[in-house]
């Protein structure tokens, strides 16, 4: 990190001027995923610190150009960043070694255009910048790098200040990488979230997560197992729309399970299907910790979820359960003794709720605030 630049951001705050921020998402700002949750999120936080804020994205998709991200991010995640695209047209498909290349050539031309103090990057990029460089690591389930590309990956993460979202993934990166992280925990707008009572809930279950790794099927059995013993809800199942679940979906068109699938709906319809949900359903084969369990606590929906989601995020029995197997019957007798008993239910909402004060937006912007701060 270049000296200079530290001295000159951290008087900025001695003084009371703002930071000039860039948070950075590899890809695609148009994901309707959790990293994009985050950066809206924890940008929102940092201007409400006084700060300057530009959300940089390689590229995009679904959009017609760059000028309409901003009116998409309000519609989609009720959030107004400044976004710049380095990508004038939208893309698909995830070409590493051109998005590498970008970063490192246009990404870091217009981060010294912008006049950036520090940047906050989602996973790693190369980048030519000597202000203070934030990584922030979100699971490394699916990094399944060769020998060379994970020295050089270990490499770009030992030249910035590292920030994991958990203390259960902060173990898992150092043991892949053999590299310690600051923990601070994922940035909920807490005041976007209403609990309602158990009365004015629908009958349903929510499992949400498309993709393989969010173990769609194991929701299903775990449905039709909660049929066997006398209870009737409805699981609707919410994410990108794909073969996979579409395949799963078909296969129980003739049964008699009550399944809806929800495809694609933004971020603000999601939080009207959690508060009105009676219990959130995650087996997942992999978590670094999971907005969506989170986010369903701050709805008051207890959840019943894998051991993946980290203990320090839910405590069983206390706001929510945690499963040690992947066993459909376990899971289904959570279910059924969370929805038979009101209060148990009741309790486990309370608690939920009281529990995701720790993952308040400001707060965790305060944290990186100090990161930004601290030569």
């Amino acid at each position: 990190m270049d000296e200079k630049l530290a001295r000159d951001c951290i008087e900025k705050r001695k003084a009371g001027v703002s930071v000039n921020i860039a948070i950075l998402r590899r890809t695609y700002i148009t994901e309707l995923d959790g990293v994009n949750n985050f950066i809206f999120s924890l940008s929102e936080g940092l201007e409400n610190l006084g700060h300057k804020v530009h959300v940089v994205t390689w590229s995009f998709k679904g959009v017609e150009k760059p000028e309409n991200l901003t009116d998409w991010a309000w519609k989609t995640f009720a959030a107004k960043p400044e976004i710049i695209s380095l990508k004038q047209n939208a893309c698909n498909g995830n070409p590493w070694t051109q998005i590498s290349w970008d970063w490192l050539t246009n990404g870091s031309k217009l981060l010294k255009k912008l006049d950036i103090d520090a940047v906050i990057i989602n996973g790693i990029i190369p980048l030519r910048f000597g202000g203070k460089k934030i990584a922030v690591n979100h699971g490394i389930y699916e990094m399944r790098p060769n020998k060379l590309q994970k020295t050089i990956v270990k490499r770009l993460y030992k030249n910035c200040t590292r920030v994991c979202v958990s203390q259960k993934l902060a173990k898992e990166f150092r043991s892949f990488f053999g590299l310690d992280c600051t923990v601070i925990p994922l940035p909920l707008r807490l005041s976007q979230f209403k609990s309602l009572k158990l009365e004015e809930r629908e009958n349903t279950i929510l499992h949400v997560g498309t993709r393989r790794i969010k173990n769609v099927e194991k929701s299903i059995e775990i449905l039709r197992e909660l049929k066997k013993k006398g209870v009737n809800a409805k699981l609707i199942v919410v994410g990108a729309k794909n073969d996979y679940v579409e395949g799963l979906i078909q296969h129980e068109k003739h049964s008699n399970l009550n399944i809806e699938t929800k495809y694609d709906i933004s971020h603000s319809a999601l939080i009207d299907l959690y508060s009105r949900a009676k219990a959130m359903l995650l087996p997942s084969k992999y978590e670094g910790l999971a907005y969506v369990a989170i986010e369903a606590m701050a709805s008051g929906t207890p959840v019943v979820v894998s051991a993946q989601i980290p203990a320090e995020a839910v405590t069983n029995g206390y706001n929510g359960f945690r499963t040690e197997t992947y066993n459909p019957t376990d899971y289904a007798e959570k279910l059924a003794l969370l929805l038979n008993d009101e209060k148990l239910w009741n309790r486990l909402s309370e608690n939920a709720v009281q529990s995701v004060s720790q993952y308040d937006h400001i707060e965790a912007a305060k944290k990186y605030e100090k990161l930004i701060t601290c030569a």
